[in-house]
């Protein structure tokens, strides 16, 4: 119940956070910097299959300062103001690598779930080669599925703003429970130029997206929009797909990210994390 965040690594080396519960049951975490799990400077890190909750006016997990190969995996998020941010702003004094021109590299959230008050699932600043793959979200109170801000640079970097780069967006489910959000993608237009937006579904309970603006726009070939996932329980946050889902078999196959949230291997690619 103090400032800061809960577990702060800061220039570590291999990292494992799993199996670990952060919440703060009855008044939420604290109004200023009260972040879950912070990541300055680490190199080499993975968070798997905790739950965070509570996160009422922060971010629960960052990777920033020159974070690089952070791996963000089978998470359970509820009730947090911004889920997974992939980058940040950073002090150029505090970035780990003064020759950097991104505020991190390779950050991989996937197989994450989001249930309840989730204004902001992903957020990216800064951010290189970054992967947002098989995430179910069911939250309410969304601002958009993925927003990007201007990230920090190193104290060596050219500029005093990073761009992301390489982001890829693919074979999620965002289903916003109640109204549509504002923007379903909220990507700058300085951060669009090499992104890759695969196969995504986008429903919303109390409208229809496609009225929704996005940016960029979503390429209707690729995205299921305005089409029920069949989650199998939101309320009993069971996001598991019942049988017929639009989002089985729908997704696409991602080097390396084989295994679901439950770690079976991914034989048919489906959306989501189930």
């Amino acid at each position: 119940q103090g400032q800061g965040a809960l577990l702060r690594a800061r220039y570590a080396v291999d990292v494992l956070v799993q199996s670990s519960l952060f919440d703060s049951p009855e008044t939420g975490f604290p109004q200023e910097d009260g972040r879950a799990v912070s990541l300055v400077g680490v190199r080499g890190a993975r968070l798997v299959g905790n739950v965070l909750r509570n996160v009422l006016a922060d971010t629960a997990v960052e990777a920033r300062a020159g974070s690089s190969d952070i791996l963000v995996d089978g998470n359970a998020f509820f009730d947090v103001q911004e889920g997974v941010s992939l980058g940040g702003r950073s002090a150029r004094q505090e970035h780990a690598d003064p020759l950097s021109t991104a505020e991190a590299t390779a950050v991989v959230a996937v197989n994450n779930t989001f249930v309840g008050a989730v204004a902001f699932p992903f957020v990216v600043a800064g951010c290189a080669r970054c992967v947002v793959a098989y995430n179910s979200y069911a939250g309410a109170g969304a601002r958009g599925a993925v927003v990007s801000r201007p990230g920090a640079t190193g104290a060596q970097a050219p500029g005093a703003v990073s761009v992301t780069t390489g982001l890829v967006v693919t074979s999620n489910i965002f289903a916003f429970q109640g109204a549509v959000p504002p923007a379903l993608l909220a990507v700058q237009p300085e951060d669009q130029g090499d992104l890759v937006l695969g196969p995504n579904l986008f429903f919303a309970t109390g409208g229809n997206v496609s009225a929704a603006p996005s940016a960029p726009s979503l390429d209707l070939a690729l995205a299921r929009v305005d089409v029920d996932p069949l989650f199998t329980s939101v309320g009993g946050r069971d996001l598991t797909l019942q049988p017929g889902s639009p989002a089985l078999g729908a997704g696409v196959a991602l080097p390396g990210l084989r295994r679901d949230a439950t770690g079976a291997c991914r034989t048919a690619f489906r959306l989501a994390a189930f």
